[in-house]
């Protein structure tokens, strides 16, 4: 058996493996993106394959130094059968390329559990880790906004600020808007290790997706905010914003997404879905303020490894 990053020779391959043992949920969200450069760009898939070249499981290993020194490496393995033991044991093969290597800053090892789907107790307990709330899952009735929600946004608009839903006309008088947009989404997630940087180019297809719609703030001629909304078929996946550090506590962040609900609401009439991690709480009373509702919570498997030693099974 082999554990082999996915390059340019076996993307092809490995992106119908893993529409193979998708959700439908996962398949409908790769059709709407661009997988194959998603991948090629960040760089975090590896495959597992037998001697006769087939593949096994999907494996997916980020590692990402945090604003305050540590690493995280953040493990998720997927494969045809869904067995829990089964997934335990391709963790384990993957897990014993980490060890014996002595960490030079505290780290942390996450191990994903698929959605409805949590790996053995036992398995993961022998193996040191131990079961931690990882992220929420919010959701918003389908509807326009309420009154009580998105109540800073009138605080954006005294000060300046304008919402606005990202089109062609506007592109054509923002020659490098892309430019801009990822500039500030770069900015804006450069603390948050998990999130891979984006490029002018990346930028352009996710407003060219079909699927998409893209919303911008603005004050005066600086862009300082923007969100993208995905629409998934049964609902629309979002927000995630980003905005400038010096434009937080402007009200801006309300007043993007109170666009974007307005806009679900004309449009499609669907429940607006979004994720925040456990830790990041401003995200998740963001999203509270937003009129969304926490409905369940995805437990992940955590084990750290201080700095100066080395990871163990």
């Amino acid at each position: 058996m082999q554990l082999l990053s996915i390059t340019q020779d076996n993307i092809e391959a490995y992106i119908a493996f893993r529409w193979e043992i998708a959700t439908e949920e996962g398949r409908r969200y790769y059709d709407r993106i661009d997988l194959a450069t998603a991948i090629l760009t960040r760089g975090d898939d590896l495959v597992l394959q037998d001697e006769n070249g087939e593949m096994l499981a999907a494996v997916v290993i980020s590692r990402n130094q945090y604003h305050d020194g540590s690493c995280h490496v953040r493990i998720s393995i997927d494969d045809r059968s869904k067995n829990p033991n089964t997934l335990a044991g391709w963790l384990r093969y993957v897990l014993r390329h980490e060890t014996d290597t002595v960490v030079k800053v505290d780290t942390c090892f996450h191990a994903c559990n698929l959605p409805e789907l949590s790996l053995p107790s036992a398995e993961m307990t022998d193996m040191g880790f131990a079961e931690v709330p990882g992220s929420y899952r919010y959701e918003r009735k389908p509807g326009p906004p309420q009154t009580g929600e998105f109540p800073y946004a009138s605080r954006a608009i005294e000060l300046g600020y304008k919402a606005v839903i990202l089109d062609d006309v506007t592109i054509a008088s923002n020659p490098d808007i892309f430019e801009k947009l990822t500039e500030v989404y770069n900015r804006a997630f450069s603390i948050r290790g998990r999130v891979s940087p984006v490029t002018p180019d990346g930028m352009r297809r996710n407003y060219e997706a079909d699927s998409n719609t893209m919303i911008i703030a603005k004050l005066d001629d600086e862009i300082v905010a923007s969100t993208t909304l995905t629409n998934m078929g049964d609902s629309i996946l979002g927000p995630q914003i980003s905005c400038l550090r010096k434009h937080w506590g402007t009200g801006v962040s309300d007043l993007i997404c109170r666009l974007f609900t307005q806009i679900v609401a004309d449009q499609w009439n669907l429940p607006i879905v979004a994720y925040a991690e456990v830790g990041n709480s401003a995200s998740w009373r963001a999203l509270e303020r937003f009129g969304l509702v926490r409905n369940k919570e995805y437990m992940i498997w955590e084990k750290m490894v201080p700095s100066g030693q080395s990871f163990t099974l």
